[in-house]
């Protein structure tokens, strides 16, 4: 039964990168633009989510970005372009290779989630992070998705102890 669930799951992941894909190729992906017109309640903010996925195989099989190597790259490229803060997710991806056959490879990956405000100058620090990783790591390619986001970082009455001292 978990093997079912399992290749359900890619299935929907394959699904997922498409539909994302095809939606940023005809336009429908929110621009900085459009995140700072998009509406929030308070006390969520328009931001900008961003997702960066690495892959860490170098060829067809090889893991070839060890957890050290992903930390260098971390603390000299990324961090610096954004030291505000950013979360970083161990992820299991897989995509079709034409290098490797035609076939589907799997492989150990990173996510790295960050978020800024609506109105951030982020595609030229992106750009760069992604540069730098497909140049020093010998990757084909690094997955960027850019969506609107209304976010807080404190909500009402669950971090504030004190109502004068409350932000909201």
């Amino acid at each position: 039964m978990a093997s079912k669930v399992r290749k359900l799951f890619k299935v929907l992941v394959l699904v997922g990168t498409a539909l994302l894909i095809s939606s940023a190729a005809a336009g429908l992906m929110p621009t900085p633009v459009a995140a700072a017109e998009f509406k929030c309640s308070d006390p969520d903010k328009a931001m900008l989510e961003i997702d960066l996925i690495f892959g860490r195989n170098v060829g067809c099989e090889d893991l070839g970005v060890t957890e050290a190597s992903w930390d260098d790259f971390v603390d000299e490229t990324i961090t610096p372009q954004f030291p505000d803060g950013l979360s970083i997710l161990n992820a299991e991806g897989q995509w079709r290779s034409e290098q490797c056959g035609n076939t589907i490879v799997h492989e150990e990956s990173k996510q790295v989630r960050i978020i800024v405000p609506a109105d951030a100058a982020a595609t030229e620090k992106i750009d760069a992070i992604v540069t730098a990783y497909r140049k020093r790591f010998k990757q084909e390619s690094v997955m960027v998705v850019t969506r609107a986001a209304c976010v807080s970082f404190c909500r009402p009455n669950v971090c504030c102890s004190n109502e004068s001292t409350c932000p909201f």
